[in-house]
Formats: C-alpha cells, structure tokens, sequence
C-alpha cells in the first residue's frame, strides 16, 4: 500500500516549527537583556526604561519604589526606597511592607538612610514585631546598584510600585494617624475667590457708612481712588421681594447703583448692597460640591439668573439647583443646551435697613 506524502506541506511545517522556536529563543534572551540592563541603570533611567510609563507628573514630591522578592516566603527582600522622605514615598515604603507576609521581620537598613526611626514606626503598624540586624532578610536601601550582588545571588524578582496605585489600597487608621504625626497636614491653599472675598469684607467693613450714605441719601462718596478699584466688581442690591445685580466693569459704583435701584420695585427701599467677587466657571456642575457661601450664576446667550446662598438651602441637589436657576432665567426647567454656563463667585454684604 502506498501512503502519499506531501512534500511542499512537509517543508511548510518544518518552516512553522523553526519560526516558532527561534522566536521563543528571541523573547527569552530579550527578557534576560532587559532584567540585566535594568540592574545597571539609575533609578531615573530605570522608571524611564520600564515599559509602562512611570513619571513624577501624577503626583507631586512622588517617586517609584523597587521590591525585590523571592519565590520562597522565608527568602531575602530588597526594598529600593526614594531618597525623598515625604507622605507619598512613606504610604509607598508602606504597602511595600503589607506585601511581606510574616508577623516577625528583621530589617537592614544601608548608612544612608536617616529616616530609619519612623520607618521602623512604620513597620511596626503591620508587623508587631521588628528587629535590627545585619543578617536580616529584608534590605532596605535607597542605592539599587549597591543591591545588585544581592539581587543575582538570591534571583531575586522585582517589582515597580508607585503612589498612584498605593494610594488606591484601602486606609489603615493606625498608619494614617502615624503619618499625620510625621507629616501634619497642610492648611488648604486659599483660593482666588476667597482672597477676593477677604478684600471686599475688608472694604465693606470700613466703608460701610459711606456706601449707606450713597444708596440710601446718594451722597457723593469720598473715596475716590477705591471708586475705581470697585468698578470690576458685581454688585447686587436686594429689596423686600426682588433682588437686582449688575455685572458691568464698564461702569462706575454710583452708575451702578443708580441702576440697579431703577430695576428695584419703586415703593421698595434697599435692603441690603452686595459685593461679589469675580466669577469661576464650573465645568462638572453636577457632581460639584458648593461651600455654604457659594452664589451661582447662570447664562445661556442673553440670558442669565442669579442664586445667592440663602436661596439654595431649601435645594437638596445640584439637579434642583439647575431647574431652578433655569427658571429664574425663563426658560424650561428641563431644557438643556451645550452652550449652557454655570458659575460660582462669593459674597458680602454690607446692611442698609438694620430692622431685617
């Protein structure tokens, strides 16, 4: 019986096999180049040369931390820490340390590294005990070159942390506490609006009499030089049942008041004089959180409302908010548009009528 045999598909299978052995070889030696060459590499050129880029941009004062492990639980540990010791690289040397699995570690610490106390403190937060000492299987550095014998000797394999991927680990109160200790926390930048805010309080309470005096007796203010430093600023005057704003830089403050009383309900006094600071546009208005003190304005074309503090406590949500400001525009509470603008600016007030 005579078997036939394809030659030509016989070749193209041996062509098949050959191809994938050598790109098999390709990828190992390849592997072995890039682990050989990230060992001779400083830490800069190394984040730089891993094939996901790692970069300081995503936060602030932030660097990548090395860990070096073995297969074997009981094995060496080399963790290369930042030279930077702040809140960031500390919650990084910290979930470097929940990844050692044994209640009882031993640390080496390298000469360089001067915050050896509170990394201890630390340790001590996920490891109850933790001693010193110079055979101990966790090496921590902050010189991945002085850890290379090390590293070849005991295969040992790495892995890139950074903050940005710690920071989502769940938050341990006791280490929380412990780097508030190590790192009070900031006081928040003062924003625009609140200086803004502190110098028309400033204003209004040391010409409270004068602006009384214009609004209500229109005398001719004296302050002639701090007139042209209010001509940028918004202003409201709010009567019994209305309430009229001017957003004008164009004109003066007694322009503007005078205008804003004829838009006033004629037998109505002013009540109140509001001074607002400059307007911040909001782009996430729906998942926005508000301060207490936050007006709101809205525009669409010629359109615009206004929505002062005490006007929104009675509105649970940023939806309500919305409709609400639409309304007072004109327009249909459910009618949106791209083109629509929404706004935040804070406010003082100076009183006219003390019986309110």
């Amino acid at each position: 019986m005579l078997i036939y045999v394809d030659k030509k598909k016989e070749r193209q299978k041996k062509i098949k096999i050959f191809c994938f052995i050598v790109a098999a070889i390709f990828i190992i030696m390849a592997n072995i180049f890039h682990f050989k060459t990230a060992l001779n590499l400083s830490s800069q050129k190394l984040t730089n040369y891993h094939s996901i880029k790692y970069t300081n941009n995503w936060f602030e004062n932030t660097q990548p931390l090395y860990f070096f492990s073995s297969k074997d639980k009981n094995g060496k540990t080399i963790i290369v820490i930042p030279e930077k010791f702040n809140r960031e690289n500390a919650t990084t040397i910290a979930f470097a340390l929940t990844k050692i699995p044994q209640t009882k570690i031993s640390l080496f610490f390298t000469p360089e590294i001067d915050e050896t106390d509170k990394i201890i403190q630390i340790a001590k937060v996920f490891h109850p005990q933790v001693e010193i000492s110079k055979d101990a299987d966790i090496i921590i550095t902050t010189n991945l070159k002085d850890a290379r014998k090390s590293l070849l000797k005991e295969k040992l394999y790495p892995t890139l942390l950074h903050y940005k991927y710690t920071a989502k680990a769940p938050v341990n109160p006791d280490l929380d506490n412990l780097l508030n200790r190590f790192f009070p926390p900031q006081p928040e930048p003062e924003t625009h609006l609140k200086k803004e805010l502190s110098s028309l309080k400033k204003f209004a309470a040391e010409n409270g009499k004068i602006l009384k005096d214009l609004i209500l007796n229109n005398k001719e203010p004296e302050f002639s030089q701090k007139n042209t430093l209010l001509e940028n600023v918004n202003l409201c005057l709010v009567s019994k049942t209305d309430t009229a704003c001017n957003l004008s830089s164009r004109d003066s403050l007694e322009k503007k008041i005078s205008l804003l009383q004829n838009q006033l309900p004629k037998d109505e006094a002013p009540k109140k004089l509001l001074l607002l600071t400059s307007n911040e546009e909001l782009e996430t208005f729906f998942s926005l959180t508000l301060d207490d003190d936050d007006g709101l304005l809205f525009r669409y074309g010629k359109l615009k409302s206004f929505l002062m503090p005490n006007e929104r406590q009675t509105l649970t949500n940023m939806k309500e908010i919305s409709a609400k400001l639409k309304a007072k525009a004109g327009l249909n509470p459910e009618y949106t548009a791209p083109d629509m603008k929404f706004y935040r600016f804070k406010i003082t007030e100076v009183v006219l009528d003390e019986e309110i």
